[in-house]
């Protein structure tokens, strides 16, 4: 996005990301309290109940951030750091560990040792000359990238203030959103654009939020998990599974395999723990976790989902990848209700 429309574009998301909590403290906590206090005075009671709630959503929303940052931040900085600085010794540790597997052919054991020989000697002299001696550069980069990163969606003030604004006033834009698709189409045409602006908003409205809920648990136990069995890392390897459990179907891969290959170089067995604990947590959260909260609201069959994140991916990357399975389902659902009109009028059964 153009740098003047990308704070725009982050309030908007972080608007729509937060307006369930709003209408939950709008609707549980402050509109009863306003009538309590302002009586049968409606504009006062609302001005009440969304003000309040306003305040206590950002605050929610910031004490998370925040929190997240203070917590975790400080733990995967140290992480990348120790991952760098111990490398060299992780590398013979493998070494030594292959030595003692034996395959059973006398010329494939000695291409092994010979593959894992020179893979050393590479590695040995690229950590010795490139990556030890600008050690604490590499650290800087490394954090310097995660947290503007991080900083760039979550801690834009211009965004922050447009979500408040938008939040305010999100009834108003309801309002004139209407009118002008009264304006454009006729009545039975305006109801149809509605509608399915409305199932667009229950579909993927549904889908970010229940996959942000269902993130953040399989994250937390994955720590839980990761702390259970004494695994290397647990913090920085829990944030990256919670982060790319938000791509369906490839998330639990991308996010597993080098966090398995990282714990291979430290301990093949700890390797080994952690490749069957992330089976077990992917079947849980496939089968019990994600059903519980994102239910069936995509309605389209596991083909069209890796058809949507494959065409997403290419086309927009990390968050062609998220979103792409909701958006798609949209499609999908205009799609089937254009050629079943084209039935209908065809007086062809559908």
């Amino acid at each position: 996005f153009n740098a003047n429309i990308a704070p725009i574009i982050l309030g908007l998301i972080i608007a729509y990301i937060l307006n369930p909590i709003l209408s939950m403290f709008e609707r549980k906590v402050f509109t009863p309290v306003g009538k309590k206090i302002f009586k049968d005075k409606e504009k006062k009671i609302k001005k009440f109940s969304r003000t309040f709630g306003i305040i206590c959503t950002q605050l929610i929303f910031l004490s998370f951030i925040f929190g997240f940052l203070w917590l975790v931040i400080p733990q995967i900085y140290e992480s990348i750091r120790n991952i760098v600085v111990e490398m060299p010794k992780y590398i013979p540790q493998i070494t030594k560990w292959a030595e003692n597997v034996e395959i059973g052919n006398v010329y494939l054991d000695k291409a092994l040792l010979e593959i894992l020989k020179r893979s050393y000697e590479f590695l040995d002299t690229f950590l010795s000359d490139k990556v030890l001696p600008n050690i604490d550069q590499i650290v800087i980069n490394i954090s310097n990238g995660v947290l503007s990163t991080i900083f760039s969606v979550i801690n834009c003030l211009v965004g922050f203030i447009v979500s408040i604004y938008v939040m305010a006033g999100k009834d108003l834009f309801r309002a004139q959103s209407k009118k002008i698709v009264y304006a454009f189409f006729s009545v039975k045409n305006a109801n149809h654009v509605l509608d399915g602006a409305k199932y667009a908003h229950n579909v993927i409205g549904g889908y970010i939020n229940g996959k942000i809920i269902e993130s953040i648990m399989v994250g937390v136990i994955c720590f839980i998990g990761m702390k259970i069995f004494n695994l290397e890392y647990p913090v920085l390897i829990s944030v990256v599974i919670g982060v790319t459990d938000f791509i369906p179907f490839f998330g639990p891969f991308i996010g597993a395999v080098p966090s398995a290959i990282l714990l291979f170089m430290i301990s093949p067995v700890d390797c080994l723990i952690f490749v069957i604990f992330i089976v077990i947590l992917q079947q849980i959260d496939g089968n019990i976790i994600g059903p519980i909260i994102l239910g069936d609201n995509t309605g389209i069959s596991g083909f069209w989902v890796l058809v949507s994140i494959i065409i997403g991916g290419s086309l927009f990357g990390f968050t062609g990848m998220v979103l792409s399975v909701p958006v798609f389902a949209c499609i999908y659902e205009l799609i089937k209700i254009i050629f079943n009109i084209m039935l209908k009028n065809k007086y062809f059964p559908y």
